[in-house]
């Protein structure tokens, strides 16, 4: 009995198998559009949300889709603050013949600058919302010191670059001390400390 349902159904499945006359080959017109436009997708999706975040702070949404380009145009300039030469010493193989080793110092200009897309423009926008909200200053100065005291630990030097820290430390322990300290100036607090 067992087999003739296991016969039945195997012969209905052949009929229903579309799989074994249909072929997407990989490199289709079809695929080759999805995978151009899938970047272009997923960056609208990310400017959509960082701009439904900004409206979520209040700001209109052509202010927020200002303030979102503005710092992203903004990201590649740099404001120098400082520069100052820098003494380097290297290791340089001068003599072949005898695998001899001689130090070499070499100067090297580094500076200091600010962002203007990262730094500049986020702090016009969170003396903006803090002078906009009503945010009692005793939380935000402890959101700032707490993020600032957690960032300071994951920050690295990195020789020739600058001072790095992993991308999601500042926004997810602002967010996290934002809820902690405040549910109605949630968004606010973690904008001005992260």
């Amino acid at each position: 009995m067992c087999i003739f349902f296991y016969r039945k159904l195997l012969k209905r499945h052949k009929k229903i198998d579309f799989m074994d006359k249909v072929f997407f080959p990989p490199l289709s017109p079809l695929f080759i559009i999805l995978i151009l436009f899938l970047p272009l997708l997923i960056g609208f999706f990310i400017i959509n949300v960082i701009n439904t975040a900004f409206i979520k702070l209040g700001f209109s949404p052509v202010l927020a889709f200002a303030i979102l380009f503005l710092s992203l145009i903004g990201s590649v300039i740099n404001i120098p603050i400082k520069e100052r030469y820098v003494e380097v010493k290297t290791e340089r193989m001068e003599n072949f013949l005898f695998r001899e080793i001689y130090p070499r110092t070499v100067v090297k200009k580094a500076g200091i600058a600010i962002n203007l897309g990262g730094a500049v423009i986020p702090i016009l926008v969170s003396i903006f919302l803090v002078l906009k909200s009503n945010v009692p200053m005793w939380k935000l100065i402890t959101a700032i010191v707490i993020v600032t005291v957690i960032c300071y630990k994951f920050a690295r030097p990195i020789p020739g670059l600058g001072i790095s820290i992993p991308l999601f430390i500042p926004p997810l322990v602002s967010a996290v001390i934002a809820m902690l300290l405040s549910h109605t100036y949630a968004p606010v607090i973690a904008y001005v400390s992260g």
